[in-house]
């Protein structure tokens, strides 16, 4: 599959097969995200993968909207580096990490897997349970979770372009 077809037929994958991801492939996936742009070139992420049933089936109850963790191979947790709030704002670390997350979820296609990023912010309820529960360290946030493993289906593509909300050269001009 070559990149444009890759982006242009992505769907989060809500349901899984249950079947194991190798830890190769999980490290493919991993060196994508790393392979990401981030602002001025900072890198500030660390992922936290996570593949024991029971973290898993744990992480489900900090919201509603991750029931697939209870059949997907894996959760990648994304996390932010808030020391490198130092040299930029926090708004680039948010952003160069969505960008990661990005690449991770275009990764997994690539390989055959399907991925689905399930939201979660500093502040969000639950958030420091979730730190806790993987041992994250306090200068760290997570930024987002994806969730990994073998599609049960494959959705059919869809045309999300809007023509509304293209502007050309100044906001307005079509």
């Amino acid at each position: 599959m070559d990149t444009m077809e890759n982006i242009m037929t992505r769907r989060s994958t809500k349901a899984y097969t249950g079947e194991p991801v190798t830890d190769r492939e999980l490290e493919t996936i991993i060196r994508a995200g790393m392979q990401s742009t981030s602002a001025f070139n900072s890198r500030p992420w660390c992922m936290v993968t996570v593949q024991n049933r029971d973290t898993l089936n744990t992480m489900i109850g900090y919201t509603p909207w991750w029931k697939m963790l209870g059949m997907a191979a894996a959760a990648i947790v994304v996390c932010g580096d808030l020391k490198k709030t130092e040299k930029m704002s926090r708004e680039f670390i948010v952003d160069s990490c969505a960008a990661s997350a990005m690449s991770m979820i275009l990764a997994a296609r690539a390989i055959g897997l399907g991925a689905g990023w399930l939201g979660m912010v500093e502040g969000q309820e639950h958030h420091d349970d979730l730190k806790a529960l993987l041992g994250i360290p306090e200068d760290y946030a997570v930024m987002s979770v994806i969730s990994v493993g073998h599609a049960a289906e494959e959705k059919p593509a869809e045309d999300r372009f809007e023509r509304e909300k293209w502007h050309r050269e100044a906001w307005g001009n079509r």
